[in-house]
């Protein structure tokens, strides 16, 4: 030991459990979360490079409350869920039979919209006829 630090071997790192947590150590001790979408202008004013980050907004002004401000989402066009979430299978086949899934499919996008689920099993597996 040398002025109270302690040599760790890179074998001893290696065991230590690990946890990936970005977005949580990005936001740790802020007041509040970062906006869903922000823009980031550079400028240079007079010689001098400015730098300025602003939240994404849609403003309105409304008569009885005045502006009124709501954060900007960007969503894909469609949303896809599988019913039930999880299934435990046994990787030996013991408990053979079919296996009933719902999919959900959610346009998020305005007005009408066409989609296609196209459902492959995995090599090895047989799909049940469809009828």
């Amino acid at each position: 030991m040398r002025h109270g630090r302690r040599r760790t071997s890179a074998a001893a790192v290696s065991r230590r459990p690990v946890r990936l947590e970005r977005r949580a150590a990005r936001v740790r001790g802020l007041p509040f979360e970062p906006p869903p979408v922000q823009m980031t202008v550079r400028l240079t004013i007079a010689g001098q490079a400015l730098t300025l980050s602003r939240e994404v907004v849609y403003r309105y002004r409304d008569q009885r409350t005045g502006e009124v401000r709501r954060p900007l989402f960007v969503t894909r066009p469609f949303d896809v869920a599988v019913a039930p979430e999880l299934v435990v299978w046994p990787v030996d086949g013991a408990a053979g039979g079919l296996r009933h899934f719902t999919i959900t499919v959610t346009n998020r996008a305005r007005g009408p919209a066409v989609a296609q689920v196209v459902v492959t099993a995995p090599p090895g597996w047989t799909n049940p006829p469809t009828g």
